[in-house]
């Protein structure tokens, strides 16, 4: 938006403007700085300039134009407003297009009444049919919005992140991992002069010590490519990123790097149903079964509209528009799902309700309303965009390309003078699965830690279980995984018998229950990731969750996530099928040393079923296989059968390579 294609035209008119009024000298020296000028080495037209001034007493129209725009440019506002204003005095078009400079520099400075009034003097001698006039109109409305919404008392501080870590450069899209509370991961394309393009995108990461955010440093020689690289998130564990990655920015796919304590990473391609992956409309992973993203060719209001999809038995469902509230005929980008399931931020470029270019929005999802700006500070006239909040409530980061940066786009952070309710998840409480002055519901099922005469359904733990009831009879789609891990201090018999036992009466338990939809899956994990010696049980949900309830679950164990599968395609080894109905005196002590197994007690089908192995593909597991297992497919934590894998192939033909 705003008026980048109108400073194209202004350099176009630079480079053709006829030369009358110079004189051969001045000509000469125009032309050499005019040429430096399309190539965007805005501080050598200034220091060629500068010298020229040496030999020249007076300075020409064209020559005080062409050093004010390099200032502006340069975001030097208030040396182009001296230059901008002193050809005011000229009789030709120069004084017209400084107008339209003026216009801007003012509405930068958020002076909204005299940057109206430069900017209607331009529309006045323009002719009706000139290509800038739709954007200035824009431009006058962004400043009737400024004057409605700029005396509102502020929600926040907001700082740029400093020369530390922003460039002339461009810095965009700040993520947060919730195991490093102290860190931001950025996107950066490191500004060359003279180039048109910026050059390739790559993540880093910058900490904070000491209330000062250190030089950022390179996320992973591995993960950074010649290709273009930019970060989209975490998921909730923070063991898994998801990041674009393409040839240029407009194009390419998504994949996940699931992230191990060695450093080393497990990638994968990520098979989203979108219609294009592109870097400028990032999709938000609220979690590995429900995503938000922008796009433009999808139908809708216009422009880019948001959408939701979400994912069910392992297939994602169609794009569903998120509806007028949200979307309008201008573009929303940038969304951000707030841990209360319910608040919504996105960036917009609605004239009618923006600041300038891409606002920062907040809307709840529960009511029908106008999203209530952000306002300043945390809004510019530029585009603001890539707003992610801090679960900490207080803090969020975002990124803007305001003219008092240092370059392209700088990262910026918002502190809060008021907690964000929204960002405090509803905990869970024993007993309480819904409470009724609430539409929507927030539960946190935390891990649960056993000691070795405890057992969850004799303790207090068991209000967990009667809680999921009511969670699981009204939600069809939704499945739970309820996996259990050996004390790593009892022998290896001992200690899984001991949890297959524990799952044996859960499931009893559940079967005995009002549960109507018994879609439950039950686990015992061995892997040497889980050294904590804790005896304990995880749950994990999987399947369709509606829009209006959000499920977290915290992690037992910091590699829990990566081990059994929940975010990726991968394979295991199927090393055997034991009884379920004598697990006393079952045989399993031949599979001791198996790295990663998973035990899935099958109640129905009277057998438990053991796996090993953790692969990303079909032939690395195929090549490890040295004693002929048969090979299983997961995905999203669940066995995918033969007619499943070839419907997947169906679906995304490249997993071909993947699944045989």
């Amino acid at each position: 938006m705003s008026l980048c294609r109108s400073f194209a035209l202004i350099m176009l008119f630079l480079y053709l403007y006829p030369l009358h009024s110079l004189a051969q000298g001045n000509a000469k020296r125009f032309n050499e700085a005019n040429q430096l000028f399309q190539q965007k080495r805005y501080d050598e037209v200034l220091s060629y300039l500068q010298v020229g001034k040496k030999f020249f007493k007076t300075e020409s129209p064209e020559i005080t134009f062409l050093s004010a725009a390099s200032y502006y440019y340069k975001n030097k506002l208030d040396e182009a407003e001296i230059e901008f204003v002193s050809l005011l005095k000229t009789k030709n078009s120069l004084q017209v297009e400084a107008l339209l400079f003026l216009g801007q520099i003012r509405f930068h400075h958020q002076d909204f009444t005299t940057a109206s009034s430069y900017l209607k003097s331009y529309l006045k001698a323009i002719s009706p049919s000139h290509p800038n006039r739709n954007e200035v109109r824009n431009i006058i409305r962004h400043c009737a919005t400024g004057l409605a919404i700029q005396y509102r008392n502020p929600l926040a501080v907001v700082e740029n992140l400093g020369a530390q870590v922003n460039t002339q450069g461009d810095e965009f899209a700040p993520v947060m991992n919730p195991l490093y509370q102290n860190r931001i991961y950025f996107t950066a394309a490191n500004l060359v002069e003279g180039k048109e393009e910026l050059p390739q995108t790559d993540i880093y990461y910058s900490a904070k010590e000491d209330g000062v955010w250190e030089k950022p440093k390179s996320f992973s020689p591995i993960l950074n490519s010649p290709n273009h690289e930019v970060g989209i998130g975490f998921n909730p564990s923070g063991q898994v990123l998801y990041y674009f990655r393409g040839n240029n920015l407009l194009q390419g796919a998504i994949f996940t790097d699931t992230i191990k304590k060695s450093g080393k990473f497990k990638i994968n391609p990520f098979y989203p149903t979108f219609d294009r992956v592109s870097a400028q409309a990032p999709p938000h992973f609220i979690s590995d079964n429900l995503i938000i993203f922008a796009s433009n060719t999808l139908g809708g209001k216009g422009g880019y509209d948001l959408f939701k999809i979400s994912k069910r038995n392992g297939i994602w469902s169609k794009p569903e528009n998120m509806g007028p509230d949200v979307n309008s005929v201008y573009d929303e980008n940038y969304p951000f799902l707030a841990p209360d399931g319910i608040t919504l931020y996105f960036s917009s470029n609605n004239p009618e309700i923006s600041l300038g270019g891409f606002d920062i929005f907040k809307i709840s999802l529960n009511s029908a309303r106008v999203p209530e700006n952000m306002g300043t500070p945390i809004n510019s006239t530029a585009d603001d965009t890539h707003f992610s909040a801090s679960r900490d409530g207080v803090t969020a980061y975002f990124a803007s390309n305001r003219k008092s940066g240092y370059g392209a786009r700088d990262l910026y952070t918002a502190y809060f003078f008021a907690p964000l309710s929204e960002m405090k998840p509803q905990t869970f409480t024993a007993g309480i699965a819904y409470k009724e002055d609430q539409k929507v519901d927030y539960f946190e099922f935390n891990a649960i830690v056993l000691n070795g005469a405890e057992h969850p359904l004799e303790s207090s733990n068991k209000p967990y279980f009667n809680a999921l009831i009511p969670v699981l009879n009204e939600n069809d789609g939704l499945k739970l995984f309820i996996s259990a891990y050996p004390h790593k201090d009892l022998d290896f018999g001992t200690g899984v018998k001991n949890s297959l036992f524990t799952l044996v009466d859960i499931h009893r338990f559940f079967s005995q229950s009002s549960l109507k939809h018994p879609n439950i899956s039950y686990r015992v994990i061995c892997s040497p990731l889980f050294d904590k010696g804790n005896q304990g049980i995880s749950f994990r949900f999987s399947g369709a969750k509606p829009m209006d309830m959000a499920l977290n679950t915290n992690l037992l164990f910091d590699g829990e996530n990566g081990n059994i599968a929940q975010d990726a395609l991968c394979f295991k080894w199927l090393l055997k099928e034991i009884p379920y109905t004598d697990i006393q005196n079952i045989n399993i002590e031949d599979i001791k040393g198996h790295e990663n197994l998973l035990f899935e007690i099958l109640p129905d089908k009277n057998k438990i079923d053991i796996y090993s192995g953790l692969f990303n593909s079909f032939e690395l597991a195929q090549w490890s296989n040295n004693k002929n297992y048969e090979i299983v497919a997961f995905l999203d934590g669940e066995k995918l059968s033969k007619e499943q894998a070839s419907k997947l192939i169906s679906t995304y033909p490249v997993l071909s390579d993947y699944i045989k």
